[in-house]
C-alpha cells in the first residue's frame, strides 16, 4: 500500500476544515425526501489513509504500492498472527512473528532468528514448538551480534515449547518455556526447561549376593541426546537391612549406566538414584 499518488495530491498534510460538522455515519440519501447522500471530504480520506499507513510503518515496513499484503504483514508482525512449519535449517523474518512449528525428524536443525530490531524497533514475538519425537537437536541461533538471554544460541529440545520476545534492539528474551514429556513410573523421567533431562530409579533389583562386587546396569528410560551432566546413587534394599555397602559407578553412556556394588556381609542389594543431562 502507498499513499495516493495522483497529480492532484499535495505534498503536505492539509488541515481539516474549520467546521467539518458533527461525527456521524454515511448515508445513501433519499432524493425524494431531500436527504443528500454523504460525500466524504478530503479530511476523511486522509484520515483513513494515514491510519492504515501508520500500521505499516510502525511494523518496520516501508509503504509500497506494488505490495497489497502490507497491512496483513504489519498486523501479523505487531500481534503475532503468523503460522509457519519448518523442516530444514531456516532463517526466520519479522513476518514469521507468531507460531513456528519445528519438525526435526529429518536431522539436527538450526533456526536463525530475525534481527531483534527487524520490526522497526517494535518487539517481535515468536512461539516455537517442537512437533517431532526424535532425539535430534534444534538450536535457536541469533542474528548478527544479538543475544538470546545473553547467549548466542538457545536449545529447543524434543517436546519443548518456547516463547521469545525481542526488545526491539539487540536482545531476545524468553518469556515462557514449557517442557513437555514425562513418565512418573519407576524408573521415570521428566524434561526440564532449557533442555535438561532428569531421570530416576528407586530400588532397582540387583544381586542376591553382592559380595563379589557384581554390577547392576540401569538402562535409562529415555536416551540422553548429548550427555550426562551428573548423577548420584545409593545402595538400597527395602525388604531387609544392608550392613555395609560400597558403590562405585562407571562412566555413563547416553543410554545406560553400570553401577558396581559390594556388600559385606553378602546380601541382596539394589540401588536408587537419579541422573541429569541434556
Amino acid at each position: 500500500m502507498q499513499r495516493v499518488t495522483r497529480s492532484t495530491a499535495v505534498a503536505v498534510f492539509p488541515a481539516p476544515p474549520a467546521s467539518p460538522g458533527s461525527p456521524g455515519f454515511f448515508t445513501g440519501g433519499n432524493p425524494g425526501g431531500g436527504v443528500p447522500a454523504t460525500i466524504p471530504g478530503y479530511e476523511w480520506f486522509n484520515g483513513v489513509q494515514e491510519e492504515l499507513i501508520a500500521q505499516i510503518q510502525v511494523s518496520g515496513l516501508s509503504p509500497d504500492a506494488a505490495d497489497l499484503q502490507q497491512l496483513r504483514k504489519a498486523l501479523s508482525r505487531l500481534y503475532g498472527g503468523g503460522l509457519r512449519t519448518v523442516t530444514a535449517n531456516t532463517t526466520l523474518t519479522a513476518d514469521d512473528a507468531g507460531l513456528v512449528l519445528v519438525d526435526a525428524a529429518g536431522g539436527n536443525r538450526t533456526i536463525t532468528l530475525p534481527a531483534a530490531n527487524a520490526a522497526g524497533g517494535r518487539p517481535i514475538e515468536l512461539r516455537l514448538i517442537r512437533i517431532d519425537s526424535t532425539a535430534n537437536t534444534v538450536t535457536i541461533q541469533r542474528a548478527g551480534s544479538d543475544t538470546i538471554e545473553g547467549a548466542a544460541t538457545y536449545p529447543l529440545p524434543q517436546g519443548n515449547r518456547l516463547a521469545l520476545m525481542s526488545d526491539g534492539g539487540t536482545a531476545w528474551r524468553v518469556v515462557h518455556e514449557t517442557a513437555v514429556g514425562r513418565s512418573v513410573n519407576n524408573p521415570g523421567w521428566t524434561r526440564l526447561p532449557g533442555g535438561l533431562l532428569f531421570q530416576w530409579v528407586r530400588n532397582l533389583p540387583g544381586m542376591t549376593n553382592a559380595s563379589g562386587g557384581a554390577s547392576i546396569t540401569w538402562t535409562f528410560p529415555v536416551a540422553f541426546p548429548n550427555g550426562v551432566l551428573g548423577y548420584t546413587y545409593s545402595a538400597t534394599n527395602e525388604a531387609s537391612a544392608v550392613n555395609d555397602v560400597r558403590i562405585v559407578a562407571n562412566a555413563p553412556s547416553l543410554t545406560s549406566h553400570a553401577v558396581n556394588l559390594l556388600a559385606t556381609p553378602t546380601s541382596a542389594v539394589a540401588f536408587s538414584g537419579f541422573a541429569i543431562g541434556h
